[in-house]
């Protein structure tokens, strides 16, 4: 499932969240790792809280236990401020463009996971729980300074085998138009494609690739004088960070 949007009140030209899930998607594909027919795509106007829930619903109605799954999202994060509020959450197309507005919340995102019977279920974001005016995130209700969401404690509790994030410290999560899109995918698709494999066995690990794209992604965001610190988690460092082959 690859999701990419730009919340309501949100300008982009272009809109470089939906050009990475197209990206990523047609990548996905060319990996033969999945076929065409294997990947919903939703992006732009179509990418709708209620299609989100509808797609999750259809991957966990299909799912069987020889499966594979991945999640891919690019757009903007609202994080939780503060006891009694919104919970962090992905912003959708329909999601309001405020502080602390309420999109799909990671506690539901990562529940619907858990329902989707898989070997792998691998998540990637490229997106920020940070503060107002950081790249890709909508910011705290009245300016506070967020805590960052828990995603290794919430992927661990529901069988998500791989989380990868491109924020993992509130810096944001950098978009730049000569990568294309934002650079945490920019360096993702690079990785995993080969450019990870630090121990040349032909294959990439979840490990490998988290530590080539924090790297890389940290060192092109201070080229342009910002900061951003990827996130990953895996239950096994060593385990591939996609699925084979089919």
């Amino acid at each position: 499932l690859v999701i990419g949007a730009r919340p309501a009140g949100i300008a982009g030209d272009p809109d470089l969240c939906v050009a990475d899930a197209a990206r990523f998607a047609a990548w996905l594909v060319s990996t033969g790792r999945f076929g065409s027919g294997d990947v919903t795509v939703l992006d732009g106007g179509a990418a709708t809280l209620a299609a989100a829930r509808a797609a999750l619903a259809k991957a966990a109605a299909a799912s069987s236990e020889d499966d594979s799954f991945l999640l891919y999202f690019a757009g903007f994060g609202s994080p939780q401020a503060g006891e009694g509020e919104s919970p962090a959450c992905i912003a959708l197309a329909d999601t309001p463009s405020g502080p602390s507005a309420a999109g799909l919340g990671l506690d539901e995102l990562f529940k619907a996971l858990g329902g989707i019977r898989a070997r792998g279920k691998t998540v990637v974001l490229d997106a920020s729980f940070g503060p107002a005016g950081r790249s890709r995130s909508l910011g705290a209700a009245g300016g506070r300074t967020p805590g960052q969401p828990d995603l290794a404690a919430a992927a661990g509790g529901n069988g998500v085998t791989a989380v990868f994030a491109a924020d993992g410290t509130g810096d944001g999560a950098l978009e730049l138009k000569e990568a294309g899109g934002g650079i945490f995918t920019h360096y993702f698709i690079a990785g995993a494609a080969g450019a990870a494999d630090s121990d040349g066995d032909g294959e990439v690990s979840a490990s490998e690739l988290g530590s080539y794209v924090r790297r890389h992604a940290s060192n092109a965001a201070s080229l342009v004088g910002e900061s951003q610190s990827p996130f990953h988690s895996a239950g096994t460092g060593s385990s591939p960070a996609l699925p084979p082959k089919r």
